[in-house]
């Protein structure tokens, strides 16, 4: 389908200024482009000075540019349509999402609004608006809002509840009581809501499992990506707050409560009882030990562990976690220890103290 540029400036004024051209007559035909390949009739999102020139000289329809590349770009734009943003990113995601969203993915399967090989139990509660794919299993006492799609092959358990709008990919187990609210996405090979690990040991040293009874809440805008797991609390529930999100492989123990719009990357492990708070960062193979509590806006770097309660706010890195700056220069301290370990060696014998 093709766009006006200026249909798509006026949808986002707050994050899109037009510098050049003629936005009613340049249609967007192409869709959006990344600037080292740019499309013919597409949109391009340019951050980087030096692909300004390659892109400029492509036949795309419209370029939108970092604020700091406005004067340069003007120089460039030719008969293009030239847009200027001061979050980039923020823009491209958000015209993107409404112009050129990936449709094919939530159609029904063959035209069937709910798949004649999926089970549903009669005592469940579905939108008419809901869409099923083949062989998804719906227990009973589950209810799912309008706009919802529940992808192949995927098992929702015994009350649960699926807010509007969500997005439940294929091969998805969401398990018995848990709560989703709207907008959530959850990507395939994920599980919600499977039993903690609790056991306890008996004086042979076997181990007895603890049945969990709590319930797992997502609230809204939560994203969970491929692989992830979220375990039930024992008895209260495990939370993951409003606008969370979270990359793949990523563990999620029992009892749990993550604060909002917390970013979580791939590998990320946390044991039970923690609270983490909002708009807290966590990079590549972070973890978190048990019943730790952290702050808000907190960023802790790649391949750190934090041990204890972090109030936060700050960034900190290593294992256990120090401030982000002072890792650094222990770091680039490490690189000497051989000759400085050398040099106390020697002093140490010249004042007779080996």
């Amino acid at each position: 389908m093709a766009y006006s540029t200026n249909e798509i400036i006026k949808s986002f004024p707050e994050l899109l200024k037009l510098e050049a051209g003629n936005p009613e007559t340049q249609q967007i035909l192409g869709g959006p482009c990344p600037q080292e390949a740019p499309k013919a009739g597409g949109i391009a999102y340019v951050a980087k000075p030096e692909a300004l020139e390659g892109v400029m000289a492509s036949d795309v329809a419209a370029v939108v540019v970092d604020t700091r590349l406005v004067e340069t770009a003007k120089a460039l734009v030719g008969d293009k349509v030239l847009i200027s943003s001061q979050n980039l990113r923020l823009a491209m995601a958000k015209v993107n999402a409404q112009f050129f969203p990936v449709e094919y993915l939530r159609k029904p399967f063959a035209g069937e609004q709910v798949h004649s090989t999926a089970v549903i139990h009669p005592e469940a509660s579905l939108d008419p608006t809901v869409i099923v794919g083949p062989n998804a299993v719906i227990h009973e006492n589950v209810k799912i809002d309008a706009g919802t799609f529940i992808g192949a092959n995927s098992v929702i358990e015994a009350n649960v509840v699926i807010g509007k709008d969500c997005f439940i990919h294929h091969m998805v187990y969401i398990g018995h009581s848990t709560r989703i609210g709207d907008r959530c996405d959850i990507m395939p090979n994920t599980t919600v809501a499977s039993n903690g690990f609790g056991y306890a040991q008996d004086e042979k040293g076997n181990s007895h499992h603890m049945p969990h009874y709590g319930e797992v809440i997502l609230e809204d805008d939560v994203s969970l990506g491929a692989n992830v797991n979220v375990d039930r609390g024992t008895f209260g529930p495990s939370i993951i707050g409003r606008g969370t999100k979270v990359d793949n492989h990523c563990h999620f123990a029992h009892n749990v409560q993550v604060g909002e719009n917390n970013l979580i990357t791939a590998g990320f492990i946390v044991a039970g009882s923690t609270k983490i708070g909002d708009r807290n960062i966590f990079a590549g193979r972070a973890s978190v030990n048990g019943h730790v509590t952290m702050g808000d806006d907190i960023t802790i770097g790649p391949l750190s562990a934090v041990t204890g309660d972090l109030p936060g706010p700050g960034a900190f890195s290593g294992f256990p976690v120090i401030p982000a700056k002072e890792y650094q220069k222990v770091q680039v301290s490490l690189a000497s220890l051989p000759r400085i370990r050398k040099n106390v060696a020697k002093l140490m014998k010249k004042l007779g103290l080996e």
